[in-house]
């Protein structure tokens, strides 16, 4: 009979882009502030060897690219409560940042580490599975997605401390790798608070259409980046930032369709977190 075995660990990175007041370790351009949830009972401890051994590559990584580190465990856990497990949203981090009262955090990296072991007769497969989601912390847009895994199988027998070493050699791994990566796609690198920031909705568009929609909203005039932050079937959502006012903006997507030749509804929401919601929609 094969047996599993599961293990969960989730990191709460809270990333201070630009400059907080007391940088621990004397870099100059920005900090991190490195949270471990595990209150859920399937979580590896903070504590724990593989957990601590994570947090530590990905923050030398992060600190030789000019990252201060930050340890504020105390902003998610309560000492007093241990049991069950406690749903960490944007809200919840967005308020215990703000209670924190360090200045200057602009976005906030999830890391979760998932490791399975299958056992048979001579030999037990060892899974690791580790999955980076960053987010704004502004208006709580996904600005940054990665998952990574890797595998190794080991003969019998092995102990514990043997199945042990082999996760924490493969949460190791994953964890610079997917510290690396992050860096080389600037997914943590959130340019300084000027302009306006947009989310952007296009809907019932083909993919050639939605690829045409992207060029012009990099070369529209204060245009100063944008970010995939979804794609289905029907629907792309971008997020957008700029100088112009919405109201240009809004003139620049009409002319955008009057362009390209499709009939197309152009409507704002202002109760996006973001400055503001545009949705285009196409028309048959």
């Amino acid at each position: 009979m094969k047996n599993w075995n599961f293990f969960t660990a989730t990191f709460f990175l809270v990333v201070s882009i630009f400059g907080l007041n007391t940088p621990t370790m004397g870099n100059t351009n920005s900090g991190i502030l490195i949270l471990i949830d595990d209150r859920n009972a399937d979580t590896i401890s903070r504590s724990s060897v593989i957990a601590t051994s994570a947090v530590g590559h990905i923050s030398g990584i992060l600190y030789d690219e000019g990252f201060d580190i930050y340890q504020l465990d105390d902003i998610f856990i309560d000492k007093n409560d241990k049991k069950g497990g406690v749903e960490i949203n944007h809200s919840d981090i967005a308020q215990k940042v703000k209670a924190s009262k360090i200045k200057g955090i602009k976005a906030y990296l999830v890391v979760t580490i998932y490791a399975s072991i299958r056992r048979s007769n001579d030999h037990q497969d060892i899974a690791v599975r580790m999955a980076f989601s960053a987010t704004s912390m502004k208006n709580g847009m996904r600005i940054g997605n990665l998952e990574l895994e890797d595998k190794k199988t080991m003969e019998l027998p092995c102990t514990r401390e043997c199945v042990l070493s082999s996760v924490k050699q493969l949460v190791d791994l994953l964890a610079k790798t997917g510290a690396s990566a992050l860096l080389e796609k600037r997914s943590l690198l959130l340019s300084e608070d000027t302009g306006n920031q947009y989310k952007i909705e296009f809907r019932n568009f083909s993919s050639n259409q939605i690829m045409n929609f992207e060029e012009y909203l990099a070369v529209f005039s204060g245009y100063k980046n944008h970010r995939l932050i979804s794609s289905e079937e029907d629907k792309t959502i971008f997020w957008y930032k700029s100088d112009i006012s919405s109201t240009k903006l809004y003139r620049n997507f009409t002319k955008m369709l009057l362009h390209l030749d499709l009939k197309g509804k152009v409507v704002s929401d202002d109760k996006c977190a973001c400055d503001m919601k545009y949705i285009l929609t196409r028309l048959q």
